[in-house]
């Protein structure tokens, strides 16, 4: 998924700010830097899995909270 789908995907689920950044798979050639400057900058990641997991414990909530 791109960046702008994520960041929408959370929003959608109740994210107010980024506090981790969503890593899918990187692609690097050995040597090279990562495609994204933010991964040598500390900012806690959570897999692309992990955020989709994430996303469906969310609507599971949601579908609770309006007795489905």
């Amino acid at each position: 998924m791109t960046r702008d789908q994520a960041f929408s995907l959370a929003k959608v689920f109740g994210a107010k700010q980024t506090d981790y950044l969503v890593v899918g798979l990187i692609e690097t050639t050995l040597g090279e830097e990562p495609i994204t400057k933010k991964l040598l900058t500390g900012t806690p990641t959570i897999s692309e899995r992990d955020f989709l997991d994430w996303c469906q414990a969310r609507l599971a909530q949601w579908s609770r909270s309006l007795g489905g």
